[in-house]
């Protein structure tokens, strides 16, 4: 049974630094001026708690609304549960025994207690000003006084939280609320993360060179059973910003200001892991007045390399991506899926010093129209789509051949037009342009290679038998 905070765990400290993390990705502001003269401390904490704690609200509500009223992300929606159920049925009918309802997260972290962990730091404090700026100092006597905690589980949250300040530049005040701010979590003068908003605008920051520092520390406090690995090199940051101008429009957007760079030497542990900087690793923009959607992503160069074991021994698995674009926009009052730019450049998986995947995917232009009975794409700019795998010491798929190959491309020029033809959408037909071309080859399988020409149906999903061509069915 889990217990009601955070505080009465085994791993209690690493709550706290988790806590401070958790609450930096929620929270909006109001708005006002600057004049900070005749706001209280209490004044102060009540208003820096609500804003940290509020959550995006306004995003998620606004991106729900347009997503149940889109009937373009309806048809999306539903071809992928359909494609979810045939695999799990496949998988089953071979005899696969993996447990899918096993995803669950971590039982020992509860959200709603991480909310009371930061809670208690911003209320059972100490404050200093200077100017509009104001100093929270924790009082760890008052938070770490818990009786389900032992002795030395209270010398280390009072050596934690010594070490740790709140550091608050007050921008914008109305009557006597904060509406602007911005709020550093520092440990040891070391900021891990930063939170800012005003009555429209949000951001959250993790800082990876000052969340080092207080993982450390946490570490060496933890008893030998918790402890776990913090990279040597721990440098860059995580932003995730919200914009909400109104009730009915929202965008948040994750970005890396500064470039990552996690390494670890420790044995057992070992990663390298660099990912570049980039104003746009996805962003999500909803309008509920007109039904518009837009995801867009923009992961810049991408590389981690590990180390992994068999039975034969340790050896390095190493993954490396050039670039990831793309946009989705759901318009025309949620009927129509536009895909613009989507592409991924040089996307490959080494194990063992040997390349196990290779992908390729050109950037692509099409759009999903759902407005008719029937859905149907059409393709922009050319589809090409490649890849090629080779599971080497049996990486891939830990039941089949080391020495096991596949591979597959599909194209289609512009102007390719792929519609349902049945009810069900199990049977699509090009009925403009074409040809669509498809080749799938798999050792000890039969190889499949497919031109559809215009008016031509196939079978789409090869979960549930070859992809052939087949009579359309007559016209409904």
């Amino acid at each position: 049974m889990q217990e009601r905070t955070l505080m009465k765990r085994k791993n209690h400290l690493l709550a706290v630094a988790l806590s401070a993390i958790l609450v930096s990705v929620s929270g909006c502001g109001g708005g006002g001026d600057d004049n900070t003269s005749n706001l209280t401390d209490e004044q102060l904490k009540k208003s820096i708690a609500s804003g940290l704690t509020k959550g995006i609200t306004s995003t998620t509500n606004t991106v729900t609304t347009v997503a149940e009223k889109s009937r373009a992300i309806q048809e999306v929606s539903g071809r992928a549960k359909l494609i979810q159920a045939r695999s799990l049925a496949a998988t089953r009918a071979a005899g696969d025994d993996f447990d899918f309802s096993d995803v669950g997260g971590d039982e020992d972290f509860d959200p709603a207690a991480a909310l009371e962990v930061v809670n208690d730091i911003i209320e059972k404090s100490t404050i200093t000003k200077n100017g509009s700026t104001y100093t929270i100092d924790p009082d760890e006597s008052t938070i770490c006084s818990d009786p389900d905690m032992t002795a030395q589980e209270i010398q280390q949250c009072t050596d934690l939280l010594e070490d740790m300040i709140v550091v608050i530049e007050v921008k914008g005040v109305s009557g006597d609320q904060v509406t602007a701010a911005t709020t550093r979590f520092q440990y040891k003068n070391a900021t891990f993360v930063e939170t800012d908003f005003t009555p429209t605008t949000a951001y959250y920051q993790v800082n990876l060179a000052g969340s080092k520092t207080l993982l450390t520390d946490i570490n060496n406090m933890a008893p030998a059973e918790d402890k776990f690995p913090v990279p040597e090199i721990m440098q860059g940051s995580l932003r995730i910003a919200a914009d909400v101008p109104n009730e009915n429009s929202a965008t948040v957007t994750l970005s890396i200001p500064d470039a990552i760079r996690l390494k670890s030497t420790s044995p057992g542990d070992e990663l390298d892991l660099s990912l570049a900087a980039t104003d746009t690793v996805a962003s999500l923009s909803a309008d509920a007045s007109t039904n518009r959607l837009d995801l867009e992503v923009g992961l810049n160069a991408v590389s981690a390399l590990f180390p992994d074991e068999d039975a034969a021994g340790t050896f390095p698995v190493e993954f490396s991506l050039q670039a990831l674009t793309g946009k989705f926009s759901v318009v025309d009052q949620g009927d129509d899926l536009q895909i613009t730019g989507l592409g991924f450049d040089t996307v490959k998986l080494r194990v063992d010093n040997t390349e196990a995947l290779s992908l390729q995917l050109d950037k692509l232009d099409a759009v999903l129209d759902a407005s008719g009975t029937n859905a149907f794409v059409r393709i922009g700019k050319k589809l090409n789509f490649e890849m090629s795998t080779t599971n080497v010491r049996s990486y891939l798929d830990d039941s089949g051949s080391p020495t096991g190959t596949a591979s597959a491309s599909v194209g289609a020029p512009a102007g390719t037009e792929i519609a349902e033809a049945d009810s069900d959408g199990n049977i699509l037909k090009v009925t403009a342009g074409g040809p669509l071309d498809v080749t799938i080859s798999e050792s000890g399988a039969t190889p499949i290679s497919l031109s559809v020409q215009k008016d031509q149906c196939f079978e789409p999903d090869p979960l549930i038998g070859p992809m052939r061509l087949v009579t359309c069915p007559a016209a409904q």
